[in-house]
Order: structure tokens, then sequence, then C-alpha cells
């Protein structure tokens, strides 16, 4: 039984290979598309972010989230900025296209990561 399934099948493959050999249509569509693309992906278009407009809003204003926002400023991924206006505001930012993401540093950014015992403290 299964070699009749297997020989059905292969007289099909073998119908539509001999009607692609013997279109020129189809032979542009499996040969010239696929190399067409892989030039396009290959030499013309990059699938890699770069250069991600990144507004930064510092609630937190302590060491530790400048720190934060360093490793966003040493990436070539990111160009973060510092935001001072609202958070009513950010809307703007899109629409101006001044910023592509934003980041929000909460108040409490050194309790949320865990490093609040690791604050200086004056005596």
């Amino acid at each position: 039984m299964t070699f009749r399934k297997n020989k059905i099948i292969f007289s099909i493959i073998r119908k539509e290979f001999l009607h692609i050999i013997h279109d020129p249509r189809s032979l542009m569509i499996i040969f010239l598309l696929p190399t067409l693309q892989l030039v396009m992906f290959g030499y013309a278009l990059k699938m890699e972010i770069q250069e991600v407009k990144l507004g930064i809003i510092d609630y937190s204003r302590s060491t530790a989230s400048r720190e934060f926002i360093q490793y966003f400023s040493g990436s070539i991924f990111f160009k973060p900025f510092l935001f001072e206006g609202q958070l009513s505001q950010m809307d703007q930012l899109f629409k101006k296209r001044q910023a592509q993401a934003i980041l929000i540093i909460a108040k409490d950014f050194l309790t949320i990561i865990g490093f609040a015992t690791l604050q200086p403290r004056c005596r």
C-alpha cells in the first residue's frame, strides 16, 4: 500500500517538474525571484535596528539610575536623551518624531532593582 502511494507521489512530482521546465514563467519564478530576494536582503536591507531615539524620564535621579542611563549612551543601538517634561507631553515626542521609545525610571528605582541597601549614608 505504501509503495503505491509513493509511486503516485513520485509521478505527481515528475509531472510538475516537467511542467516547470517547459514553462518559462515558472522557471523565472523559481530561479529569478529567490535570487533577487537574496540580493535585496543580503546587501540592500539591514535587518538590525540602529539609532533608536530613546527619551528618558528619570524620576529617581540617583547614581544607579544615571549609571543605568549610561549603558544606553554607550550603545550603537540607542540615542538616549533626557526628557524633562511631564508624562502627558510624551505623546508629543512621538508625534514630532523626536522619540521612538520612552524609558521611565521610577522614583523607587533602587528598591525595585534591589540596591536600596547599597546607598551611601551620611553620619
